[in-house]
């Protein structure tokens, strides 16, 4: 949800300012983090905010000791937490963002848009009503399709962190040799991705009236 809502919204604007400051700055951050392996980024995180700065700690989900229910408690599973989302986001955020400024970068130079800006329709209303709409059409594939990714667990991203999760027990399932627990792992996410693709009908249904037809 933080991925696509930083990297949609940084995407499309960057896409609607194409060439200026923000959007070649979005575009060299978006492309190396597009690029860079989540694992190998989980560990860059836990080498400079666990091991050298301390900030957060480099694994499990909560630290042993901490009161059950207590303000603490919640404080403790945050603070494990802001590592593995940040490991997992930045690399979505960067793809988000590089979708997003292409589709918005097409949608901008479409005969509508010029239409539009002749009628005199400010720039707020030509981006809600004609650009963020279409632009939004190659993203719904992209955010469905990510369901899938997310139902099933970021299994290297787990694994540096030694978080409890599916991607871990598919990695304990690989090395025991489990073949009925890696069965119904894939099945789980063969069936998220069945259901992502059909989210992905129905939205293009909503956005673009033709399609219904």
């Amino acid at each position: 949800l933080i991925a696509m809502l930083c990297g949609v919204m940084l995407g499309l604007y960057a896409g609607w300012r194409r060439g200026g400051a923000v959007d070649r700055i979005a575009m060299g951050a978006s492309l190396a983090l597009y690029s860079t392996p989540s694992f190998w980024l989980a560990m860059v995180l836990v080498v400079i905010f666990s091991t050298a700065l301390g900030w957060f700690p480099g694994y499990g989900i909560y630290s042993p000791g901490a009161s059950i229910g207590s303000t603490d408690k919640i404080l403790d599973y945050l603070r494990h937490l802001a590592l593995p989302v940040a490991a997992v986001a930045l690399g979505l955020i960067g793809q988000y963002v590089v979708v997003a400024r292409a589709a918005m970068s097409d949608v901008v130079t479409e005969d509508y848009m010029v239409t539009a800006r002749a009628k005199g329709l400010t720039n707020g209303q030509m981006l809600m009503r004609h650009a963020f709409r279409n632009a939004m059409l190659p993203l719904v594939t992209l955010i469905t399709l990510n369901l899938g990714y997310v139902v099933a667990g970021a299994i290297t991203v787990e694994a540096v962190f030694a978080w409890p999760g599916i991607g871990g027990l598919t990695v304990e399932a690989l090395n025991a040799r489990d073949y009925p627990v890696l069965q119904g792992i894939f099945l789980l996410l063969g069936v998220s991705i069945v259901v992502a693709n059909l989210l992905a009908d129905l939205a293009y249904g909503i956005l673009d009236p033709r399609i219904r037809q």
